[in-house]
């Protein structure tokens, strides 16, 4: 039972890790030199997301 709270939390952890990482690559997007890395951004964004849903799946 301990290990399965230990890995509840961790995982909420990422999560919140990856949601601030995806919150600020959404504002490097609007940056002045968004256009040379927006393809590089947007592929980041999107690996993010995909691990969030990852995440969240494993901590139900």
């Amino acid at each position: 039972m301990k290990h399965n709270n230990q890995l509840v939390r961790s995982v909420a952890r990422e999560i919140d890790s990856l949601r601030a990482l995806v919150s600020k690559l959404q504002r490097m997007l609007f940056g002045r030199s968004s256009e040379k890395h927006r393809e590089k951004i947007e592929k980041k964004i999107s690996q993010a997301e995909k691990r969030i849903k990852c995440m969240q799946t494993i901590r139900r």
